[in-house]
């Protein structure tokens, strides 16, 4: 669960002040901390640590700075800059290891809780189940996002609790998981606002009348826990206007969901319609992977069937979604259901020939609307639900929690913890 942390500042003192003092021991082990540049190089050839925090006016100039940052392979880096550095953070943040920028005076706890939210992103990322291939974005940086989940959760039935399921997940992996996550919620009307405390506005209707970058970034609502959050339009007229638009458009729902490629998250989750129309089809063309979420009823293996054939024979010829990345959550199961996980499978395999395996159960519990409809996280109300939640998190996400290995450089104490001291 630690991550390392390098530091690069031309004030000894201050970085000590300010971040050996801050930083939880418990998340981070320092690995090197630097006063000169040419040190700070020699550390980072012995072994890139996780997370750089660097203070700019510690290099040469803004070209060496982003040529070294340029070339990192490993480490996500945070740069602080002085005053008179200011105009020059566009040129900083274009550096696509470069994860937040900061002028000073900046919050060291805010610094350091940016940082690590961003290595455990990047964790995330790198734990691919199967690469997006030919979808590419058409935003200014170059690149896939190749180890990003993009999860749909879907279902050929209402009502299963496949929008508690998607919310569920995008708090456990954005509040206590620190990975950067977005959850774009396209039902009509979207329950996202209500249960996340949230508004209505902003929604998607900003990137539609404004594609790319500024209108994404004007779409997307946070909750207090750090979740993104994206919702389709609630009037219906917008929301049939850019179900309309051809999935190549720049302002269709594809390039909507295409567009955070840009952003650097960990996770993208997908709460789509029980249907097969547009807010459903077209976001399921940049999924890798899928969670059909059913009830353990008989109708629930029919409808689960349905979805199953939808996924990969009718959407064959414009994405193939593997088979080994579809999944069944049975939800609001009671003591009288029917089914248990392997019957269920059984059964939907012996009816309808090949059928996703069973990932998780969950009981029905009250506490859940309980909880949604005073806009608190189920996942903190309801034992069992967060128990699962985490659970399936654990199965996607499972390096969000391994260890990092220590620098190899030569440290010495400075207030109980390692640092890599500069001559």
């Amino acid at each position: 669960m630690k991550i390392t942390v390098g530091f690069a500042g031309p004030d000894l003192h201050q970085i000590t002040r300010e971040y050996v003092l801050t930083a939880n021991s418990d998340q981070m082990s320092l690995a090197f901390l630097q006063t000169n540049w040419d040190l700070f190089l020699q550390s980072l050839a012995e072994g890139e640590p996780d997370l750089l925090i660097v203070y700019a006016d510690v290099s040469p100039g803004v070209d060496a700075l982003t040529q070294q940052l340029a070339r990192l392979t490993r480490a996500m880096a945070i740069v602080l800059l002085p005053a008179g550095w200011a105009d020059l953070q566009g040129t900083i943040e274009s550096v696509d290891t470069v994860r937040g920028i900061y002028v000073l005076p900046a919050s060291p706890a805010e610094v350091l809780k940016r940082g690590f939210s961003a290595v455990q992103t990047e964790r995330a990322r790198r734990q691919s189940i199967s690469p997006l291939g030919e979808i590419v974005h058409k935003q200014d940086r170059s690149g896939g996002v190749v180890g990003t989940r993009v999860i749909a959760f879907v279902s050929s039935q209402g009502g299963v609790g496949k929008s508690t399921l998607a919310e569920g997940l995008g708090f456990e992996l954005a509040s206590r998981r620190n990975i950067n996550t977005l959850l774009f919620s396209f039902d009509l009307p979207s329950p996202a606002p209500l249960r996340l405390d949230l508004r209505y506005q902003p929604s998607a209707q900003e990137f539609f009348a404004h594609p790319g970058p500024h209108g994404f970034k004007e779409s997307i609502q946070k909750t207090n826990d750090g979740l993104d959050v994206i919702i389709a339009p609630c009037e219906s007229y917008t929301y049939a206007n850019a179900a309309s638009a051809s999935p190549e458009a720049d302002h269709s729902i594809r390039s909507l969901v295409i567009a955070s490629y840009a952003y650097n998250y960990g996770a993208i989750l997908l709460d789509l319609p029980s249907c097969e129309e547009a807010w459903t089809l077209q976001p399921l063309l940049a999924a890798n992977l899928v969670l059909i979420v059913s009830r353990p009823t008989l109708d629930g293996i029919r409808a689960t069937a349905h979805t199953t054939r939808l996924l990969t024979e009718n959407l064959q010829s414009n994405h193939r979604i593997l088979k080994e990345n579809i999944f069944v959550v049975l939800n609001q199961r009671t003591k009288h259901s029917t089914y248990t996980a392997s019957s269920f499978h059984q059964r939907g395999a012996n009816q309808y020939g090949w059928f996703p395996p069973v990932v998780t159960t969950i009981d029905y519990d009250p506490l859940i609307p309980q909880a949604q409809d005073a806009a608190r996280p189920a996942v903190n109300v309801a034992e069992d639900f967060g128990k699962r939640v985490t659970s399936l998190a654990d199965t996607f996400y499972r390096s969000a929690h391994s260890k990092s290995v220590n620098g190899r450089a030569k440290s010495r104490s400075i207030l109980g913890i390692r640092i890599r001291m500069g001559e």
